[in-house]
């Protein structure tokens, strides 16, 4: 798209980060947010505003749903900007038919490079005080995304205890299995997803406070039994406190996860997951061609990473269990193991398709750093480090500051290597910061520390920002 050129993006009170075309998978976060440069058209939403308004920036609609309902799609797609501000009103689903969802999102863009960009302009905090709260005392989920070609940007979901799922984009069960006809090109970028499902009862065997017979994750991809998306990304999230704390603390709930990945050829990356019921990371049942890299997870009920399932043979074209690569992440005082290598049909990998784990930073998981590997899936160059000597503030709660120190083994003590010959390591951090080769183990850079906390490069203590700017300015030479 951009030839050889290099483009660099100028945000207002950040320094300009670089992106470069040699690098061919990573920087996706980044290079979803060049669509907020080149779309021309262009779309508002305030709390002070009107949905009888044209949406514009000096007269703008009042609720997110409208908008989505609303717009018209430019020839280089289309965003939707929204205004710091609480936003509480409900909508039911038309595809999936779910009821007391905040934002129904069911119409995208028109193709991988022409999308929908829905996107908060204001930084979201931690503890949650800033940005677009997404709330409603009888939401069930925050966004659900019904439709292709869209990225969702920068919002704040949370302190909504019966919730059963932050931000969802599923294939229906109304379409038989598989490629799905809607959840394609979706990219869940830089949101805060946090203290929900505590008390949340969907009638499945988790019973309440580990929903998971349809939904029930912070963040929830795809849909098993033969059926696939294209293009899923996850990257540049906080997810924490996710569940009944009190079954995350017995290791009793196996539903309600912190990132649920339930589609081939996905990638997750950047992400800060924390205090989830049962896993903290899940992909489930496509063990195939997917990216876990540059994470951290901690305190999980059960595993911090499962990788599992026997479905990679069900879809449309068929592929093979294997090519996936789990590398540079951290993942500390889960309740059963690190990362969890499970079964399928046939195994989830082979000598002919392998597994890289590899440079993952690991620390006090109940049962061990690792189970179910095997000769294509042996892990390599495990790293140990008590969290107080990794993280600039480990609180061991919600409020951890997760930059690195700078005597940490973390710092460069990363991989750039892959399972395929296809890059997997992010271009930034989770601050914007470019990486460096080697690159650091976890969502942080080195040179990331100058500030905050969780999210963020501005505040102090255990606090912290998200980073999308709330402008930007392009420049390609």
């Amino acid at each position: 798209m951009f030839g050889n050129h290099r483009i660099c993006f100028q945000a207002a009170n950040k320094a300009s980060f670089v992106l470069h075309k040699t690098f061919p998978l990573v920087g996706l976060a980044f290079l979803a947010l060049a669509g907020t440069v080149f779309a021309q058209n262009q779309y508002y939403v305030s709390n002070s505003g009107s949905d009888s308004n044209p949406g514009s920036q000096s007269q703008p609609w009042q609720t997110i749903q409208h908008a989505v309902n609303s717009f018209s799609l430019g020839a280089n797609g289309t965003t939707i900007h929204v205004a710091a501000g609480s936003y509480s009103d409900l909508n039911t689903c038309a595809t999936s038919g779910y009821t007391n969802v905040n934002v129904c999102i069911g119409r995208g863009g028109s193709s991988s490079t022409v999308r929908l960009v829905l996107q908060c302009d204001a930084a979201w905090s931690v503890p949650s005080s800033s940005g677009c709260l997404l709330r409603g005392t009888n939401s069930t989920q925050g966004i659900s995304v019904e439709a292709n070609n869209v990225d969702v940007v920068g919002f704040d979901y949370g302190n909504v205890p019966n919730a059963f799922t932050g931000i969802g984009n599923f294939c229906y069960s109304g379409q038989g299995a598989g490629p799905c006809a809607q959840g394609n090109s979706v990219h869940i970028l830089n949101n805060y997803v946090h203290d929900i499902g505590q008390t949340a009862d969907d009638k499945g065997a988790g019973g309440a406070g580990c929903p998971g017979a349809e939904r029930g994750s912070g963040i929830d991809i795809g849909r098993h039994g033969g059926y696939s998306e294209t293009d899923a990304q996850v990257i540049g999230n906080r997810i924490t406190t996710i569940g009944s704390q009190t079954m995350k603390a017995a290791g009793t709930c196996n539903y309600t996860h912190g990132i649920y990945i339930d589609t081939p050829n996905a990638i997750t990356q950047n992400n800060i997951v924390e205090d989830v019921a049962a896993s903290g990371v899940q992909i489930y049942s496509y063990p195939c061609n997917n990216v876990f890299t540059n994470n951290v997870v901690l305190r999980s009920g059960h595993s911090g990473m499962n990788i599992a399932g026997g479905d990679c043979a069900s879809i449309t074209p068929v592929q093979a269990s294997g090519w996936d690569t789990l590398n540079n992440n951290i993942l500390d005082y889960n309740g059963h193991y690190g990362i969890m290598i499970g079964t399928g049909s046939g195994g989830v990998c082979d000598s002919a398709d392998p597994i890289l784990i590899s440079n993952n930073l690991m620390y006090g998981n109940g049962w061990g750093n690792y189970t179910g590997t095997s000769g294509c899936s042996n892990p390599v160059d495990t790293l140990s480090e008590n969290p107080t000597s990794t993280f600039a503030q480990y609180l061991g709660n919600s409020n951890d500051d997760l930059h690195l120190q700078a005597t940490s083994i973390a710092g460069s003590g990363g991989t750039t290597e892959c399972v395929s010959a296809s890059g997997c390591v992010p271009i930034a951090d989770f601050d914007g910061t470019t990486r460096p080769n080697p690159p650091s183990i976890g969502p942080y850079e080195l040179a990331s520390n100058g500030g905050g906390g969780g999210g963020g490069g501005g505040g102090g203590g255990g606090g912290g920002t998200s980073k999308i700017p709330s402008g930007l300015s392009a420049t390609v030479d």
